[in-house]
């Protein structure tokens, strides 16, 4: 079943409009309704992904490093993975080069939603945002399309931990997330940013150049000039059925 452009639009738009709210003071996006192709889970373009039945197959497996963004077999009934590339019209790398300050090579999204029909779902989306000085920028998308002013509950099944359980990144159980950005460098944690300014001013930046990877701490609530273009374009492939 394909979505009609208006029910898309309606859809983005009423995301469009949490963003909005959420970051008044933030300048508006423009988002391409193209430049996103349906890849394999688990293959090489969306590597950490697996297929299955079970509260383990939410889960995404990278860099050494679990990503949970609710893990429950109640997000299975729609699960697909996404990757950014050049549709002879828009890509979306190119808008986030110009957000992020920052040169994009790599945007891959992985959905978990519990609803055949994106409008009816509720899940959780990571889009892991690859950039030429060799980090990955990770970011959660917690979406309630059916309600879209609400957000789905993170508890301690939501969460980001080395595969060895010996660092906890970030658990929803006790750090609520308010759209920090992950980063990761050489299969290590390098710091979290807030999203204000332009990465290379970011702590994550300051990791990135440094001979040897540091953990900086969560930064406060701020306003986060970046995370408009990730929800929007994150629009889109909650709007992608799969």
């Amino acid at each position: 079943m394909q979505w009609s452009m208006g029910m898309r639009v309606c859809v983005l738009v009423a995301l469009m409009a949490v963003a909005a709210d959420a970051w008044a003071t933030r300048t508006s996006v423009r988002v391409d309704a193209g430049g996103w192709q349906a890849v394999a889970l688990g293959g090489a373009d969306c590597p950490g992904a697996t297929t299955g039945a079970t509260a383990a197959d939410t889960l995404v497996r990278r860099f050494g490093y679990v990503f949970a963004g609710h893990e429950h077999t109640e997000h299975l009934t729609n699960v697909y993975c996404e990757i950014a590339f050049d549709d002879g019209t828009v890509d979306p790398r190119d808008a986030a080069s110009t957000a992020f300050g920052a040169t994009v090579v790599s945007m891959v999204s992985y959905s978990f939603l519990d609803a055949a029909i994106a409008a009816d779902a509720i899940g959780f989306q990571w889009i892991f945002t690859g950039l030429d000085d060799g980090t990955t920028l990770v970011y959660l998308n917690n979406v309630n399309l059916v309600d879209p002013t609400l957000t789905e509950v993170l508890d301690a099944d939501s969460y980001i931990e080395s595969e060895d359980g010996t660092e906890l990144v970030w658990s929803g159980a006790g750090d609520n997330y308010d759209g920090e950005i992950f980063c990761f460098r050489n299969n290590a944690h390098v710091g979290t940013w807030d999203g204000v300014g332009t990465y290379a001013n970011s702590a994550c930046a300051q990791a990135a150049a440094a001979p040897v990877p540091v953990n900086v701490p969560t930064m406060g609530d701020a306003t986060r000039g970046v995370l408009v273009l990730m929800l929007a374009a994150l629009a889109l492939v909650a709007l992608r059925r799969r």
